[in-house]
């Protein structure tokens, strides 16, 4: 396939983000036209239902924002990871990462009298689980990280064990659980934002750092040494980034599964395995699948809505799919 030059990628992204966005405020179990966003921000009308609208819009508004920064840290954590380990099958959830935020969240049933938002809770257990992974699988001669990731999952199978007993035991947590396990953005407030927002932009700006560098780890350990590339700084950096914006996500609407999957395979798709592109993009489709997948979510059922991570699940299964077998045919 040949691949598209930068400048459409950028032109494509930039309309179909901006599309989503807009339809992510307008489409809702309430619909909204242009002519109430007109009434939402002009001074000269006094419609009765301008507040109303003004409450729909502002409520929208924070979602969607919320929404964009999840997909685009998940789309460039499977990137980071997929760089790392070199298996297309890579993610958070695969290595143990999105395990340990939930285990470390639901542990502080056992510690009431800790006085600690949820974030720095589930950023410690992410970086906890993904630094005991890359102890023991990121040493000796193992080209394909196949260790790494049989201990990541080893360890995500038991640690999910662990939060269902603690679940199961305590009810009041049971319920908490249940509402975040599935993956929603319906109760993230603009605060929320603004407290992720700085781990959110560092590890971003580290990310798109860190393209070069995967892209010397691409060539092997060997071949890396040779060129002088610190491969332990290195793998122990995108695992912390990949860890950190993988919590962004847990904290704000739980464990979201397939995006990130999704966005790496159609940007290689796109941009080809230029890491210096390919996690941009990935940004960018990550964002781009979870705003059109939110929207799904609240438009299926309205005026109910299915949660963001069900809808995802249930969507991602078949997309990646199809894109294995356009790989396939490449």
């Amino acid at each position: 396939m040949k691949h598209l030059t930068k400048t459409k990628i950028v032109l494509f992204s930039l309309f179909i983000i901006i599309a989503l966005f807009l339809s992510g405020i307008l489409f809702g179990s309430k619909m909204m036209t242009i002519e109430h966003l007109w009434q939402v921000f002009s001074k000269h009308i006094t419609s009765i239902d301008k507040d109303y609208y003004r409450t729909i819009f502002q409520m929208r508004l924070v979602r969607s924002i919320a929404v964009m920064l999840c997909g685009a840290a998940l789309g460039v954590s499977a990137a980071l990871l997929q760089g790392l380990t070199k298996n297309y099958l890579a993610d958070s959830g695969l290595l143990g990462i999105n395990a340990g935020a939930a285990a470390a969240v639901v542990s502080t049933v056992f510690i009431p009298w800790l006085q600690i938002d949820f974030f720095w809770v589930a950023l410690l257990g992410s970086t906890t689980v993904a630094a005991f992974v890359s102890l023991i699988g990121l040493h000796g001669n193992d080209e394909n990280y196949s260790r790494l990731i049989l201990i990541g999952t080893a360890i995500s199978v038991s640690l999910f064990a662990y939060v269902q007993t603690v679940t199961q035991v305590n009810i009041a947590m049971m319920d908490k659980y249940r509402f975040w396990i599935s993956g929603t953005f319906t109760n993230v407030t603009f605060s929320e934002i603004v407290h992720i927002l700085p781990v959110w932009l560092l590890g971003m700006l580290v990310a798109m750092g860190l393209g070069k560098s995967i892209n010397v780890l691409s060539l092997g350990k060997t071949s890396a040494q040779s060129l002088g590339a610190r491969i332990l700084f290195i793998q122990i950096i995108t695992l912390l980034v990949a860890s950190s914006l993988s919590a962004v996500t847990v904290v704000l609407a739980g464990p979201i599964a397939f995006v990130g999957l999704g966005a790496i395979h159609i940007s290689r798709y796109l941009c080809g395995m230029n890491y210096q592109q390919l996690l941009p993009v990935s940004a960018v489709v990550g964002a781009c699948l979870l705003l059109g997948t939110d929207i799904l979510a609240r438009i299926v059922i309205a005026p109910s809505e299915i949660a963001t991570g069900i809808m995802a699940s249930l969507l991602g299964a078949p997309l990646l799919y199809v894109l294995v077998c356009l790989g396939k045919q490449k």
